[in-house]
Formats: C-alpha cells, sequence, structure tokens
C-alpha cells in the first residue's frame, strides 16, 4: 500500500494547476489519517475536481486564506 505521503505528493502534482488550489497536507482524527487539499474558495468548480478518496486514503477540503505581504 502507497504511504500517505506519497498519495499526498502525487495528488497535488495532479491538482497543482488548478486554479484555487493552495496545497495539501496531512491531517489526523484519533487514528486515521488522511489528505486534506487546501482551496482558496470552496467553489462547485474547484470541488467538482477534489476526489473523495486517492489512492485509498481519505480526501477533505479546508479553504485556505490567502495572506499578502505588502
Amino acid at each position: 500500500m502507497i504511504s500517505i505521503t506519497s498519495a499526498k505528493k502525487e495528488l497535488y502534482a495532479l491538482l497543482k494547476d488548478q486554479r484555487g488550489i493552495v496545497g495539501t497536507g496531512i491531517k489526523s482524527t484519533g487514528r486515521s489519517e488522511y489528505i486534506v487539499v487546501f482551496v482558496s474558495t470552496l467553489s462547485a468548480r474547484l470541488l467538482d475536481k477534489i476526489p473523495a478518496t486517492f489512492k485509498g486514503i481519505k480526501v477533505k477540503t479546508e479553504r485556505k486564506a490567502m495572506v499578502k505581504t505588502v
């Protein structure tokens, strides 16, 4: 079985060119880990491109605000 870190990297490589994808991460709840895809907006167009599972690992989406520095 593929490691969650490798799966996260593969998923990010597939999604990184989509406008609105900010990054990916790994989170856990209790004993289970899952991949998080960070997006700038929770639009239906973008959410449709993110799978619910990838390589057998659960995937969730979170909105992440972009910070501009001046």
